[in-house]
């Protein structure tokens, strides 16, 4: 199930330094350090073939929003921002 993902994901994400709101829709949201971490790592992601959308638009310049889709594919994205926070002070 997708929240079942979701669930796993967030909690991954946060064992790995980031900070997660708690979510009850098909996304999450990542807070970075600031708009240019969010924006490294949005850059990477793409870089990756990982399709994450920025929020600028809604004032939260500093975060991502990461739409849930398969387990593999969000295996996948976790390993990346997880690889990206060791190589960053964010």
């Amino acid at each position: 199930r997708t929240s079942d993902i979701r669930d796993r994901f967030a909690q991954g994400l946060r064992a790995a330094g980031y900070e997660v709101p708690e979510s009850r829709t098909n996304f999450v949201l990542v807070r970075f350090a600031d708009t240019a971490a969010a924006a490294a790592a949005e850059n990477a992601l793409r870089g990756a073939d990982i399709f994450v959308r920025g929020l600028a638009g809604y004032g939260l310049t500093d975060c991502l929003r990461i739409t849930i889709g398969p387990q593999d594919v969000m295996d996948r994205t976790l390993r990346a921002l997880t690889a990206l926070r060791g190589r960053q002070c964010w």
